[in-house]
């Protein structure tokens, strides 16, 4: 009886949890005319808007966006992708442009770089942007004309440039991982009608190559029109009225659509609809023994106040924020008191994303399902019932104000709050982050605690299962998940024990027994530092500048992985990992982190050992110097040793293995496997991830990780620490010498810990079919130009070789756009592992399996074109003009971390301090014969290693 009487409750919740959390005063009430006054905004006769934001000041690029209303949830069941196609399209070729991503000539024209010329496809909206030079009317000009093509009507969409590209199309789908998100469309499809079912990963290839061209011609004439259109251009726009009266001629000639067909509110639509629970098998299941019963759940509570058309659509965004930050914190808080972190719960919320809800994502395992949704119950009505204290809501409004304190002078904020205008319908008032924290400010904690309460429903609205094959969980009913969480709800509350605030990160008692040492110093005039030996042998290079930035500490050794022996690499390399996750002194990482969350201290310090080098990083403003010192005295000092933690660290290294796609995990797998190769020893490099770095978890072991540890960090006489800022040195040197001058020195022999140089290269060239265990879609390219440390390279020399790089990346883009290749991204990246004296230049690329043998013909002819031949001007001033910013020495000089770095190679390696204008001079210098010299030095067959993973053939697909 009683099982029936639950069953009668949960339908009873099932109709009636769609409430809205409840209204708030009308003193806040605004409509969708609410606009900052500071915003030009118009709307043409056929319906196109435009917003016009001027920022004194603010750079030297206009930010322009063109929106189109319509993404993914418009296209009809039979057009799967095909709004994102159509985005791809722009590019390829409009009423006036070809290629205009990949045209050098126009780009550098215009003085402007790839990245300025971009576009993305969400589910409501697409958006195109064309970031201009600020005082350059052709960039201008070309941008709206792009714009206007886009919006025209206009495209042409020939079958050849359709066709051409539906091979990078699919690559880019490997490349984002889409097979991987497969599971995440088939939710979406599961809790809204506006997403559309997807293409199965296996039929995906044969889709993208057969779909009728027809049918992405109709899904571009249906909704690429004025009404649905809006441009937005923000920054330091000199004359507003002539910009107006641009963009008004420029988009006047635009024709409303007669007739046009109706656009579905996806969100009204969402938050209307009947509550979803969805079971999913997972077909693409590869996880190792340890995770074949893996079972994830994702559960989502909708944001009711969403789409009021008033300020309570903001503030409503604000209280789901809020709410999600307390289900994240509550569920540490639970998971710690039962010594379970096993679920490892995530909530979200994006107020701008396409389903206006908090999604919570957790795994757990087959059998311990009703445990884990019974469990996150639990902390819901704990929420619920309890709410927050004082303490906590203090410091969420103290975090909620810094969030509103956004520079309103930044394009960025400025070009999201009118994105959410146009594509949301949200209020836009003048002052809008001050009311914000002004209604913020007044809410008590009962008030909040009210919102929060009503911001959870008894059930959350939507539930989605993802099981293996043949796991019983698939076998799962809604009543009965539901009934779960109804029988919690009829329960006791959850206890959860809330740790006291850390005030502090050490007692005063202690504090109080650290003595300032006495010190050497003496002044580098060149370098412009002042050099401190401290008397525990430490040494501290003060460089004190107009920065702009936080102080930044980079202490570091010449002794790593390298001390120890073969047998202790997985123990010495995860030491730093397993100590963060530890914490310092008495206090557990989640206390750590939330100390630190009221400080200026972003990602608390980050010690590191590799294997030539270890050391230790952090950075704060000037007011919370001491508490930077402090812990960095306490990664020193008292690591903290904690089995507990470690077997946490072991649970989440292994999760985040399961939850690479077998794409991302190929890729890090043939990244580790090539440097194990071209050093010949698998210990030279600290793995980054992948099968490697999980092997490893089970030979690491916890005592040896902190033996290495304290061997490195207990020998203060071995570290140099870099200090750049803006400080007074007479209130930072007695920090530096209390803390600092303090760390400890250990008697370790020095035929334990002496450290490794430099490490011979060997060259290979290797094709495989498969890697991991897993055979490959496409096929991966690595190319990498190795120069010996014997040929040694100034700073001139590696600044022509960071060109060659640029260089090579501009033309591998016309294996795309100009060989019509199938290919998404190639790229060429310069590295210099200055630890082991390795200068590199390396080609990444994915292609079609059948391009394969084309492509790397395409990439040897590149090579052989840029060592034999001068660079074409348009390809040298936009490369040129890409390290003019980047080396600019007014950018250099203003940030403590970029001229900090400059010191570290300076101290580190050795290598002669070269001055930002000096440097600055240098780039401004160089010719297409400079490139050409670089490129002649190291694109040399001597020194390539190529390592390939091609997949297997696949049949033609003929439309």
């Amino acid at each position: 009886m009683k099982r029936i009487i639950r069953i009668l409750m949960v339908v009873w919740i099932l109709q009636n949890c769609n409430v809205l959390w409840g209204q708030v005063g009308s003193d806040m009430e605004s409509n969708m005319a609410s606009l900052d006054p500071g915003i030009r905004h118009g709307q043409l006769a056929n319906g196109f808007q435009y917003y016009i934001k001027p920022i004194p000041n603010s750079g030297a690029k206009l930010s322009m966006r063109l929106y189109v209303k319509v993404g993914t949830f418009q296209e009809d069941p039979d057009q799967w992708q095909l709004a994102h196609f159509t985005e791809h399209m722009a590019f390829v070729r409009t009423q006036n442009f070809t290629n205009i991503g990949a045209n050098f000539d126009i780009l550098s024209s215009m003085v402007m770089k790839q990245g300025d010329v971009f576009a993305l496809t969400a589910g409501n909206f697409t958006n195109y942007w064309f970031d201009v030079p600020a005082q350059n009317p052709t960039a201008l000009t070309n941008g709206l004309l792009w714009f206007h093509d886009i919006i025209s009507g206009k495209m042409e969409f020939r079958k050849e440039e359709v066709d051409g590209e539906r091979g990078p199309f699919f690559q880019e789908y490997l490349f984002r991982n889409g097979r991987g998100r497969y599971l995440d469309r088939k939710i979406s499809k599961g809790i809204s009608e506006c997403s559309k079912n997807p293409i199965h990963p296996d039929d995906y290839d044969r889709y993208v190559q057969t779909f009728d061209r027809e049918k992405l011609v109709r899904f571009y004439r249906d909704w690429y029109r004025p009404d649905l259109s809006a441009i937005m251009i923000v920054g330091d726009v000199q004359d507003l009225d002539a910009l107006e009266k641009q963009i008004r001629k420029s988009f006047s000639d635009l024709r409303a659509v007669k007739g046009a067909r109706a656009k579905v509110d996806c969100a009204k639509e969402y938050l209307k609809r009947q509550n979803q629970f969805i079971v999913l098998e997972d077909p693409l299941n590869w996880s190792m023994g340890d995770m074949e019963n893996k079972v994830q759940i994702h559960s989502f509570l909708r944001d009711n106040g969403a789409v009021l058309p008033t300020l309570d659509s903001n503030r409503s965004a604000l209280a789901m924020a809020l709410l999600s930050e307390v289900i994240n914190m509550r569920t540490d808080q639970a998971s710690q008191d039962l010594g379970n972190t096993s679920y490892r719960l995530r909530s979200f919320y994006d107020p701008s994303d396409e389903f206006p809800a908090i999604e919570m994502k957790w795994d757990t395992r087959e059998g311990k399902v009703r445990e884990s949704i019974e469990f996150i119950a639990k902390v819901l009505r704990h929420i619920k019932v309890r709410g927050i204290n004082g303490t906590e809501w203090e410091n969420m409004k103290g975090t909620a104000f810094k969030n509103l304190e956004n520079d309103t002078g930044a394009i960025p904020y400025w070009l999201d709050q009118i994105r959410d205008h146009f594509v949301l319908e949200r209020p836009l008032p003048k002052d809008k982050n001050l009311i914000l924290q002004n209604w913020l400010g007044d809410l008590s904690l009962s008030d909040i605690n009210g919102i929060l309460s009503r911001s959870i429903p008894d059930i959350p609205q939507d539930i989605a299962v993802i099981a293996p094959k043949g796991s019983e969980v698939l076998e799962l009913s809604e009543g009965e998940v539901r009934e779960w969480i109804l029988g919690i709800n009829q329960g006791p509350v959850l206890e959860v024990s809330r740790q006291a605030e850390v005030a502090s990160l050490m007692d005063a008692e202690e504090v109080d027994g650290l003595v300032p040492v006495g010190y050497e110093e003496k002044e580098d005039h060149k370098l412009g530092v002042k050099e401190i030996l401290l008397d525990n042998g430490a040494k501290v290079v003060l460089h004190k500048g107009s920065f702009k930035d936080n102080i930044k500490v980079h202490g570091f050794s010449l002794k790593g992985t390298s001390s120890f022996s073969r047998e202790e690499f997985y123990s010495s390399t995860n030491a730093p990992s397993i100590v963060r996750n530890s914490g310092v002194g008495e206090l557990n990482n989640f206390q750590l982190n939330k100390y630190l969350q009221k400080t200026s201290i972003p990602l608390s310090v980050m010690p590191y050992m590799e294997y030539a080098e270890s050391g230790i990083k952090g950075e704060s403003n000037l007011q919370d110097f001491e508490k930077l010192m402090q812990l960095i005295y306490l990664y020193f000092t008292v690591p903290r040793k904690d089995s507990l933690a470690f077997k946490d660290w072991q649970e989440r290294q292994r999760d985040r293995y399961h939850k690479q796609s077998a794409e991302s995990l190929m890729y890090t797998d043939m990244l580790n496997e090539f440097m194990d190769k071209v050093s010949n020893d698998s210990i030279i490099f600290r793995p980054l991830g992948g099968t490697k770095h999980y092997k490893g978890i089970g030979k690491t072991d916890l005592d040896n990780a902190y033996k290495a540890y304290s061997q490195i960090f207990g020998n203060a006489r071995d570290f140099t620490f870099l200090i750049s800022g803006n400080y007074e040195e007479k209130r930072i040197l007695p920090l530096i010498r209390k803390y600092l001058g303090n760390l400890p020195n250990l008697k370790v022999p020095d035929k334990q810990m002496e450290p490794a140089w430099k490490h011979e290269v060997h060259h290979f060239s290797e094709i495989r079919s498969g890697l991991s265990g897993l055979s490959s879609e496409n096929t991966k390219i690595r190319i990498k130009y190795i120069y010996p440390e014997e040929e040694k390279l100034d700073k001139r020399e590696r600044i022509g070789f960071e060109l060659l790089a640029w260089a090579l990346s501009a033309k591998l883009d016309g294996l795309r756009y100009v060989n019509k290749r199938d290919v998404f991204s190639a790229r060429a990246h310069q590295w210099y592992y200055a630890s082991i004296g390795w200068n590199v230049i390396s080609i990444d690329l994915e292609c079609s399996v059948k391009d394969t043998e084309l492509i790397m013909r395409d990439i040897h002819k590149i090579i052989n074109t840029i060592k034999n031949q001068k660079l074409d001007d348009a390809t040298f001033q936009y490369v040129a003009e890409t390290y003019y910013n980047k080396y600019s020495a007014q950018r250099v000089e203003s940030s403590a971390k970029k001229m900090q770095e400059k010191l570290y190679r300076t101290y580190r390696f050795g290598e002669p301090f070269v001055s930002p204008e000096e440097v600055e001079r240098y780039v401004r210098s160089l010719t297409p014969e400079d490139i050409l010299t670089s490129a002649q030095k190291i694109l040399d067959g001597d020194y390539c290693s190529e390592f390939i993973l091609k997949g297997a053939e696949k049949e033609v697909y003929i439309e």
